[in-house]
């Protein structure tokens, strides 16, 4: 079974020498929020390192209104398909919406785009506030796959799993967390030192799960597909 948030916690605090008297008292130099929020942040680090993750949802469009609303953990959309209509939806940025335009299929859009209404087959992406316009605006309710990319959620004592799938990649959060935890300007837990000898193990391990990642990628791509975060394929 993998590592949960919470035992990764009670690892980093054991390798920090930081396990606090058993009525957890103020004797921790850190708090838990402030380890959660360093395992939070080396996460996203390692993430943005090897790759956002690449992910399945499902976005539900409500008839008459233009726009769905994307997670705020989305920073890109890579395809979308409409499921009554089974087909793919293009994809345009907004900024290229305005006034007249003609792609490289011929595809004709007027600068009154959010006025039509019927079954869609453009979604205009608004990543600045999170929205897909969908045109013609939808005239019953749809539901549209969409494959995203992501950045990763904040760890903490709710948090049941990490984003990281190995636990191998997950260990590898270990050196980043102390160079964060040894970075706190705080007199008792202030160590440049230790700090920079994690900052460099933790690149050492930042690069071992790229390395691998890409291993499976590459494996993957010789066989059939796109894979995902981990290397499971599409």
């Amino acid at each position: 079974m993998a590592i949960t948030p919470t035992q990764f916690l009670a690892r980093l605090r054991n390798e920090l020498d930081d396990v606090p008297d058993s009525d957890y008292t103020d004797s921790a130099l850190w708090t838990d929020a402030e380890l959660y929020q360093y395992i939070t942040q080396a996460q996203q680090l390692l993430i943005e390192h090897v790759g956002y993750l690449r992910d399945r949802i499902t976005l539900h469009a409500k008839a008459d209104r233009q726009y769905t609303t994307l997670p705020d953990e989305v920073i890109d959309v890579e395809e979308l398909w409409l499921r009554t209509a089974q087909r793919t939806l293009n994809i345009r940025n907004y900024n290229e919406m305005t006034g007249f335009m003609v792609d490289d299929y011929g595809l004709r859009l007027a600068g009154q785009w959010r006025g039509s209404t019927g079954t869609p087959d453009n979604a205009v992406l608004d990543l600045e506030t999170g929205r897909v316009y969908l045109i013609p605006t939808p005239v019953a309710d749809e539901e549209i796959d969409a494959v995203v990319l992501k950045t990763s959620g904040t760890v903490d004592s709710t948090t049941q799993c990490f984003e990281l799938k190995r636990e191998t990649h997950v260990l590898a959060l270990l050196p980043k967390c102390k160079e964060l935890a040894y970075s706190k300007h705080d007199a008792d837990s202030y160590d440049p030192q230790l700090a920079l000898k994690y900052k460099a193990e933790s690149l050492v391990e930042f690069d071992r799960v790229y390395d691998s990642l890409e291993r499976v990628r590459k494996s993957n791509r010789a066989g059939s597909g796109t894979t995902r975060y981990g290397g499971i394929p599409w």
